[in-house]
């Protein structure tokens, strides 16, 4: 039976390129794509790191009842289809979400099936590092920070916890949860 396995945590602490590296390395996971109301970043790919839509559009997928989860974070919605991952587990593959802490455990709710993974930054001050080396800015870095502590309460109710400090040893630690969960 396919899994849905879900990334999630602080901002900045890694998710969406722990994510790629396990897209990268591991053919039985799929992303589910996030739609987001926030801006593109530098880098990002439309479709591809997340889709990019109107407030009045994601507003209405909620009205009509089309996400699997939805919240709203740092005053943007992010969330996703349940087409999309009805898709993806129809097709034999486990699913991979990347979504900050509410939404995965809504998740958790939605699907019997799904594990939790949270992640973390070695320190607070390596995490705004990171935010300031995707250029937030210094008023985004303070309303992330201040998420944390809500964010480090529901980390209790996550299956894993990993402090990601070096890349390479944190997609394997991720890479095995993948690995005995799948069996």
């Amino acid at each position: 039976m396919s899994k849905v396995f879900v990334i999630s945590g602080h901002s900045g602490a890694g998710k969406t390129t722990i994510a790629y590296e396990i897209l990268k390395q591991v053919k039985d996971v799929k992303k589910v794509i996030t739609c987001t109301t926030r801006k593109i970043r530098k880098g990002e790919v439309d479709g591809k790191d997340y889709r990019f839509v109107s407030k009045t559009k994601f507003e209405s997928w909620i009205k009509e009842k089309k996400l699997g989860e939805y919240e709203k974070y740092s005053g943007n919605y992010y969330g996703s289809l349940k087409e999309d991952v009805k898709k993806i587990l129809d097709s034999g593959k486990n699913a991979m979400f990347v979504v900050e802490t509410k939404g995965a455990l809504t998740l958790k709710k939605r699907f019997d099936n799904s594990v939790l993974i949270f992640v973390k930054a070695p320190s607070l001050i390596e995490l705004a590092n990171r935010l300031r080396g995707r250029g937030e800015s210094e008023e985004l870095i303070g309303k992330r920070l201040n998420e944390i502590s809500d964010e480090l309460m529901r980390e209790k109710k996550f299956d894993y916890i990993i402090v990601n400090d070096v890349l390479k040893i944190t997609v394997n630690e991720v890479k095995k949860i993948i690995k005995k969960e799948s069996k």
